[in-house]
């Protein structure tokens, strides 16, 4: 299925679900989507991300990811207050890069019309493009102190993610991409290559573990994660981050993210992704599932964290001194894409 069509799906879908809630005040794209072609195909293992408003907070988390006329969809929700201000949402890395495309589905009040045009106009100029490397820094920051001070290991290695994704977001941002969260590390290789320095992907890799991993390693650690997958979308219940993508609904798209990476020669940027998944399912584990399910799938985690050379706590506090030591040579890239970007005005 091609963008355009599926485009004029998610606005069925929008119209005659969403729509009919009383609290609802609009919905747009936040995905990929955003910068596709009309004709481009769809890959039937990709969703199409949709953040519903609403008035009066977010609903209780429920299911979220579901086909819906062959069209896999991922829904998310936001408050109409929390959206806040067009200033708010150019210092939003997360949203500002959305609302400077033609991004909204369905608008009752106009307010979103209004806060897509206002950012667009802004989204290149230099002052909001650092306030927006800020937040992508501040987060990273956040989530390394989190991880610093979580108590498993299963808990540090999904903190140390967007601990180091971060770190490719600020390079995405500063170059005025979208930042995706389980593609980050393909798609800052990219623009790092665009600007001439791989060395600093491969100290990004690094951080994460990931650097000197074998295909064939990867390749073995892949297929473990997808029979992980299979055993806890039987048990999960109990919310959590990423949770949301251990559900049979999302299966196609959370593993097939993986699998794309790995084919178009990505391997070991994929990594990230493994390991959110296969650490999300520990939680799965842990959390919901009996103790000897949890104890039969122990000895798989770890072996992931031997591949990752991240099997002890110290191994991880090693790991959080060179992202702190990494984490003012991203910055300072950051600087020189900023300057060298011909659509980043003063």
């Amino acid at each position: 299925m091609n963008v355009k069509d599926a485009k004029v799906i998610m606005k069925e879908w929008v119209d005659t679900h969403a729509q009919t809630n009383d609290d609802f005040r609009g919905a747009f794209y936040i995905g990929s989507i955003n910068w596709m072609e009309d004709e481009y195909e769809i890959p039937p293992s990709s969703d199409v991300d949709i953040k519903i408003v609403l008035d009066g907070g977010k609903p209780e988390l429920g299911l979220n990811t579901f086909r819906y006329r062959d069209v896999l969809v991922d829904i998310t929700y936001v408050g109409s207050e929390e959206l806040g201000t067009a200033e708010d949402i150019l210092q939003d890395f997360a949203l500002a890069c959305h609302f400077s495309t033609d991004c909204i589905i369905s608008d009752p009040t106009g307010k979103l019309r209004q806060l897509q045009y206002t950012v667009s106009q802004q989204y290149a100029k230099r002052d909001w493009v650092i306030k927006r490397c800020e937040l992508a820094r501040n987060k990273s920051v956040n989530f390394l102190n989190l991880m610093d001070n979580a108590s498993t290991l299963h808990e540090k290695l999904l903190l140390l993610t967007p601990t180091v994704g971060n770190l490719s977001h600020m390079l995405l941002t500063a170059n005025l991409k979208d930042p995706p969260v389980t593609k980050c590390f393909m798609a800052s290789q990219r623009t790092l290559k665009t600007y001439n320095n791989l060395e600093l992907h491969e100290l990004i890799l690094d951080a994460m573990g990931i650097k000197n991993l074998s295909n064939t390693l990867i390749d073995q650690l892949y297929k473990t994660c997808i029979n992980i997958f299979d055993v806890a979308v039987n048990y999960v219940e109990t919310p959590s981050m990423f949770s949301q993508k251990i559900q049979v609904e999302a299966r196609d798209n959370t593993l097939g993210t993986i699998q794309t990476q790995i084919d178009q020669g990505y391997p070991r940027e994929s990594m990230m992704w493994v390991s959110v998944v296969h650490s999300t399912c520990q939680i799965v584990f842990i959390n919901d599932a009996p103790h000897e399910v949890a104890a039969k799938h122990m000895p798989a985690f770890e072996n992931l964290l031997d591949a990752l050379s991240l099997s002890t706590v110290d191994a991880f506090q090693r790991k959080s001194e060179q992202i702190k030591d990494l984490t003012p040579k991203v910055w300072a890239m950051c600087e020189t894409i900023m300057d060298e970007n011909p659509q980043i005005t003063d």
